[in-house]
């Protein structure tokens, strides 16, 4: 919770920065697709069992009030399991995470090509976790369904002045409010972690690059 608030404020910070600037380019509305790589997951158990592929989501965001957004979307992020993390193989699989949201921000052109975005969606996912045990274990893949919310910061650049193209790099803070423990494995415990390792909710960074499609009448 100390890492998203940080986040929180750095973004706040940003926007206080920039907002008695000119805003040189007021569009209605963007569609939007992000694809960013999950880093440095939390906690101790997901750290050690999961390695991050892929976070990414589609939508659209419309321009309500003097560069406040709101947009609604999908989102998607894979995690592979770590075969050897527990010492021995726990075969070949991974953890889907299928979710909608909703979301709000404020977005400032502050040339007439480069803007500053930040803002915070959520919504409700679905946990899939494939894997050999499991399906020993349940005859399919273990489910499960948790609230999240993610704070966002993106920079964006037109391709060029007056264009409705766009690409952007994008940075993100998870948050997804379901601890992670032996159960997504289908196993009683985690060999060589303690109990302990499973405190905390899941969450993770992610980095990565968008494309946006403006409208700007």
């Amino acid at each position: 919770m100390a890492k998203l608030r940080f986040y929180i404020l750095l973004l706040l910070g940003v926007l206080v920065s920039i907002s008695g600037n000119a805003q040189y380019f007021k569009p209605k509305g963007s569609i939007y697709v992000e694809t960013t790589i999950p880093t440095n997951e939390k906690n101790l158990a997901f750290q050690n069992t999961m390695e991050g592929l892929f976070h990414g989501g589609i939508g659209y965001q419309h321009s309500i009030w003097k560069g406040l957004t709101l947009g609604a979307g999908v989102n998607y992020s894979f995690f592979k399991i770590n075969q050897f993390s527990l010492g021995q193989s726990i075969g070949n699989g991974g953890m889907h995470i299928p979710a909608v949201h909703l979301k709000i921000g404020y977005e400032k052109f502050t040339t007439e090509r480069v803007s500053f975005y930040g803002g915070i969606r959520g919504g409700m996912s679905s946990i899939h976790v494939v894997n050999d045990s499991c399906e020993a274990n349940l005859g399919g893949p273990y489910q499960t369904y948790t609230p999240f919310v993610e704070a966002l910061f993106e920079l964006t650049i037109l391709t060029e002045s007056g264009s409705q193209d766009a690409f952007n790099l994008s940075l993100g803070y998870s948050l997804y409010f379901k601890e992670y423990n032996a159960d997504f494995l289908c196993r009683e415990t985690l060999t060589g972690l303690i109990p302990e390792a499973s405190d905390g909710i899941i969450r993770f960074l992610s980095i990565g690059f968008g494309y946006r499609y403006y409208f700007d009448k």
